[in-house]
């Protein structure tokens, strides 16, 4: 709880500097003003940076930006907060480091199963595929193709 507010504090200091201001600038010159193609940038964005911090403390960096993008294109900020959380936490599976509850099973598994031979939890190459696919089943609308709408 304490990270997560840190890291608020942390995202409106970067705010009140103006480089959140100009990532969301940089977001908007990449991706227009087009839904079908921001949201795939922020997405994809906060779906790498959370593979090396907390899932939830990269969402929470990106609020600002998000907020700002919505007001500067009109798009709801629902349309664009959804597809950013499922990446974002897609993006945590990837690595130890991004999920703390990942750390806790990978050290729960090793003392409880030494004997059976089984080596942890590792985030192998076919979990990182699962939150690349998952990035793309994400599609322009903001809407899963697999996911409800």
């Amino acid at each position: 709880m304490v990270s997560i507010i840190a890291v608020m504090i942390m995202g409106a200091g970067l705010d009140r500097t103006g480089i959140m201001t100009q990532l969301a600038g940089y977001i908007l010159r990449v991706g227009g003003h087009t839904e079908q193609r921001i949201i795939p940038i922020i997405s994809g964005t906060v779906g790498v940076i959370s593979c090396f911090m907390q899932n939830i403390g990269a969402a929470a960096l990106f609020l600002p930006v998000v907020g700002r993008i919505s007001t500067r294109t009109g798009i709801p900020l629902s349309r664009l907060l959804m597809p950013m959380g499922f990446c974002a936490i897609l993006g945590g599976t990837m690595t130890m480091v991004g999920s703390s509850p990942l750390i806790l099973l990978n050290d729960l598994i090793l003392n409880a199963n030494e004997a059976l031979g089984f080596r942890g939890l590792p985030c192998r190459p076919r979990v990182r595929w699962w939150g690349v696919d998952g990035l793309f089943r994400v599609d322009g609308n903001g809407r899963g193709r697999r996911l409800p709408a």
